[in-house]
């Protein structure tokens, strides 16, 4: 028997009201970079760099950045879900915000917006509708 997973589609408004509780976040924070995972985070992390006016940098470039500076730099995802690719950048000692962070993730951020108390599958809206859980880039 199939495994039912249910699905949440996510809406722009959502969006937009956690890039404003994000916003007033990052504004009292020393932050000089913003940073998106691909690929989930890279469109909120546009969104906040328009937002607060903060310039953009790629992720690559974040990590060559001196140790002194990364803490002035906000990586952005979409969602702790697992946890897993956010714990990959622990060693950075990067500033971390998601829109939603899932109960069980075994990463934190140091900002969150949303807390998702069960197991459906977000759809964010610059996602395909009929997404699977699991990506095709993770397959």
């Amino acid at each position: 028997m199939k495994e039912v997973i249910l699905k949440r589609e996510l809406t722009w408004e959502w969006v937009e009201a956690q890039i404003d509780i994000a916003s007033e976040w990052v504004k009292k924070m020393p932050i000089r970079h913003v940073t998106g995972l691909p690929r989930g985070g890279l469109i909120p992390a546009v969104m906040i760099s328009h937002r607060c006016n903060l310039k953009f940098i790629d992720n690559e470039a974040a990590k060559l950045l001196p140790t002194r500076m990364r803490r002035q730099v906000l990586v952005v995802d979409d969602i702790a879900d697992s946890g897993e690719t956010l714990l990959d950048l622990h060693d950075y000692d990067f500033l971390t915000l998601t829109l939603a962070y899932r109960f069980d993730s075994k990463y934190v951020p140091d900002k969150y917006c949303d807390f998702i108390e069960d197991k459906a599958w977000l759809v964010f809206p610059w996602e395909s509708k009929d997404s699977d859980p699991v990506q095709d880039y993770l397959k």
